[in-house]
């Protein structure tokens, strides 16, 4: 749920739009870039963002002013005595509407569900209504401890040891891959890229996580995000060229 006074939650949401997966790659005619002539700005890290992305990022700034964003994780996907039924949700049931934000999360990845239980190609196809209707995306990682294999909850230390040169490194940027290719799946029936609010390793100001405060050091964990997170391949690469290294 999205909630909170107006200012720090709308910063909160503009900050962690790290987003920006339409228009990440070099290619001409990406999708999303305007037949070859992305769209420049001056407001965001990425100045070729596409124009869709463009757009998430001014209305969130313009809706600060004045309103709150409310939000309900897998709000598509289940609810009270349902599961995966087209057009359900629990929010519209109760309150004549759908949520604005929409949250997803990638734990799991490699398997046919997350870890809520949630079909990642049903994912898509939500994740695509809600572009339509209007709605934001957000999506968070509570990937497995990479050391012990136990949940995102094993707060065992682990970031030393996916950093290049630690022994669990190879093996997690074969889980960091299945994350950029399912991003790159995130399109329209148009074939345009759908803008997400990507949370990378969220929270982490607070002890719960493998990535937590207690688990690493804050150069460990900007190690992470910075290189083996965003630097690792080529996918990667071209997903994320232009993405900040922000995270909530």
């Amino acid at each position: 749920m999205i909630c909170g006074k107006v200012y720090y939650q709308m910063i909160y949401l503009i900050l962690i739009i790290g987003v920006i997966i339409a228009g990440c790659s070099k290619k001409a005619s990406e999708p999303g870039e305007n037949n070859g002539n992305p769209e420049i700005n001056d407001m965001l890290v990425d100045t070729l963002a596409t124009i869709e992305t463009v757009a998430l990022f001014k209305n969130l700034k313009t809706i600060a002013a004045t309103k709150v964003l409310f939000g309900h994780q897998d709000d598509l996907a289940y609810g009270i005595g349902w599961v995966a039924e087209p057009g359900r949700s629990d929010v519209k049931e109760v309150c004549g509407d759908y949520p604005a934000v929409y949250g997803w999360d990638l734990g799991d990845i490699q398997n046919p569900a997350n870890l809520d239980g949630v079909n990642f190609n049903q994912m898509r196809g939500w994740i695509k209504e809600v572009f339509n209707r209007g709605g934001i995306n957000t999506i968070s990682m509570h990937l497995d401890n990479p050391v012990t294999n136990n949940d995102a909850w094993d707060n065992t230390p682990a970031v030393a040891a996916i950093l290049p040169g630690g022994n669990r490194h190879e093996s997690y940027l074969h889980t960091l891959e299945l994350i950029a290719n399912f991003l790159k799946s995130l399109k329209t029936d148009e074939n345009t890229y759908i803008p997400i609010i990507l949370r990378l390793y969220h929270e982490h100001n607070h002890s719960w996580a493998w990535w937590g405060a207690n688990s690493c050091t804050v150069e460990e964990y900007n190690a992470e995000c910075k290189k083996a997170v965003m630097r690792y391949t080529n996918i990667w690469n071209d997903l994320t060229e232009k993405m900040g290294y922000w995270v909530d």
